[in-house]
C-alpha cells in the first residue's frame, strides 16, 4: 500500500489495510480488481500514490482520481470557487517508465499552469530541475515518497540521481478570465523518460463536437533533430514554431492545435522523441501520452482504414518523402505476419469466414488472429471507479 502518512484504509475480505501494509490477490485470466477510496469522506486527501504493485505474471494497472475536481483555489490576488467543473475522473494506464532524465510537455491554449508529480523509487533521491525563476532541487527522502512541482511557465527537464516516476497533471484553471476553455476539467498522463522515446507513433484524436473541445499535440525532441519530424508524411517543423526546454538548449518542444483524426508521426532520420495529446473545453479535459508504434504504418499511397497491421515504408528520398518498398504476393498462413496480398496491411482478414472483410475484392486472403469472444467490461469491480452520487458532496483531488 501507499507509504503516504495518511490514515485512510482499504477493507478487503473483512481485513483492513493501511499504509505500508501488503494486500495479496489471486486473479484469473482476464480478471480484474479495483481499489477505490471514493467513499472515504473522513480522509479526503488519502492517496494510493506510492503503492507498489507486483505480479507473478504480466498485468496492467489503471490509476487516477475519483473526482479530479477543484472546489476552490487561491490565486495571486483573489480566491475563486470553481463551480463550472463537471468533476471528471482523471486516470491513465500506468507503465513501468521510471528514469533519471525526464522532460515535461509544453501546454498551449490556456494560461493555467500544470502540476508535475514526482514519485521516488529509492530513498534519498535528489531531483534537479529548472523553470523560469531558475534552478531548483528537491530531495525525496524515502522510497515511494512523492512531491508535486508546479509548471507555470513552460517545459522542464528533470534530472535525478535515482530513477523516478513522473506524472503530468492538467489542473482546473483559476485564471480570472471568461474564456470557457480555461475551465477545462483535470486530466493526467504518465511521462516517459528520455531513454524510452521512440521514432514513430500512431494515435487518434477523437471528435468531441458536443464539448466544443480544442485539441493539441505536444512533441518533445532533441533540438538538432526537430527538422526531421513528419506528421502523416508531411514535414512538421516548417508549419509551427516551438520553444526550448528550460535549463537546456539540447531539447525542444513543439505544441500545436489540431483537428480530430488519425495521425502517424515519425522522424525521417529515426531520431527518438515523445508525443503528448491533450484537449479541453467547457467542463471537459483529457490528456494522454501517445504510445510507440512497434508495428509498421501503411505507405502514404496505399493507406487503408481496415483492421490489421500495416507495412512500414522505408525508402527516404531527398525531399524527405516516404515511399513504399516493393511487394510480392505470397502464400497465406493464418497469422503469419506477412502482407500476403500486397495491400499495405498485414493479417487484416479476421477469420476464414468466406467474406471480404477488408473490401478489396478478395476473400480470406490474409487472415490474422481469430476474434475473441466479446466481454462486458465488468471485470472485478471496475464500476466502483465511476463513484456514485454521494461523492458529489466532497471534492477529491488525489492522483
Amino acid at each position: 500500500m501507499s507509504s503516504f502518512p495518511y490514515t485512510f484504509q482499504i477493507t478487503y475480505d473483512s481485513v483492513k489495510y493501511m499504509k505500508d501494509s501488503t494486500l495479496e490477490l489471486q486473479l484469473n485470466a482476464d480478471g480484474g480488481f479495483s481499489i477505490s477510496d471514493c467513499h472515504n469522506k473522513t480522509d479526503p486527501v488519502g492517496s494510493l500514490t506510492g503503492t507498489r504493485i507486483t505480479g507473478s505474471m504480466p498485468l496492467g494497472v489503471i490509476s487516477g482520481s475519483c473526482y479530479g475536481a477543484t472546489s476552490s483555489v487561491v490565486c495571486d490576488t483573489f480566491q475563486k470557487n470553481i463551480l463550472d467543473s463537471s468533476r471528471d475522473i482523471a486516470a491513465d494506464m500506468l507503465l513501468p517508465t521510471s528514469g533519471t532524465n525526464i522532460i515535461t510537455p509544453h501546454i498551449e491554449g490556456r494560461y493555467s499552469g500544470s502540476d508535475v508529480l514526482l514519485v521516488a523509487t529509492a530513498d534519498n533521491t535528489t531531483v534537479n530541475y529548472t523553470d523560469d525563476p531558475g534552478q531548483k532541487q528537491i530531495i525525496l527522502k524515502t522510497d515511494r515518497s512523492s512531491k508535486f512541482v508546479s509548471q507555470k511557465f513552460g517545459p522542464m527537464r528533470l534530472e535525478s540521481d535515482k530513477p523516478i516516476y513522473v506524472f503530468f497533471v492538467l489542473v482546473s484553471s483559476c485564471y480570472n478570465t471568461s474564456d470557457k476553455y480555461e475551465w477545462g476539467d483535470p486530466a493526467l498522463t504518465v511521462v516517459s523518460p528520455v531513454l524510452h522515446y521512440y521514432d514513430s507513433y500512431a494515435f487518434s484524436v477523437f471528435d468531441w463536437n458536443q464539448y466544443e473541445t480544442m485539441h493539441y499535440i505536444s512533441i518533445v525532441i532533441q533540438t538538432r533533430a526537430r527538422y526531421s519530424l513528419m506528421i502523416n508524411y508531411t514535414p512538421l517543423q516548417a508549419r509551427y514554431t516551438g520553444r526550448s526546454v528550460f535549463g537546456t538548449v539540447d531539447w525542444y518542444t513543439l505544441t500545436f492545435q489540431t483537428k480530430p483524426g488519425v495521425y502517424y508521426v515519425h522522424t525521417a532520420n529515426s531520431a527518438p522523441f515523445a508525443v503528448f495529446v491533450y484537449g479541453f473545453g467547457p467542463q471537459y479535459g483529457y490528456m494522454y501520452s501517445a504510445r510507440q508504434l512497434f508495428a509498421d504504418p501503411p505507405p502514404p499511397t496505399t493507406a487503408r482504414t481496415t483492421g490489421g497491421v500495416s507495412t512500414r515504408p522505408y525508402q527516404t528520398t531527398t525531399n524527405s518523402k516516404i515511399t513504399a518498398p516493393p511487394c510480392e504476393k505470397t502464400e497465406m498462413h493464418v497469422n503469419d505476419g506477412i502482407d500476403n496480398d500486397c495491400d499495405g496491411v498485414v493479417d487484416e482478414e479476421t477469420a476464414p469466414d468466406e467474406k471480404d472483410n477488408d473490401n478489396d475484392g478478395l476473400v480470406d486472403e490474409d487472415i490474422g488472429h481469430y476474434p475473441l469472444k466479446s466481454r462486458n467490461g465488468s471485470w472485478g469491480e471496475w464500476s466502483s471507479w465511476m463513484c456514485p452520487s454521494d461523492c458529489y458532496s466532497t471534492h477529491y483531488y488525489r492522483i
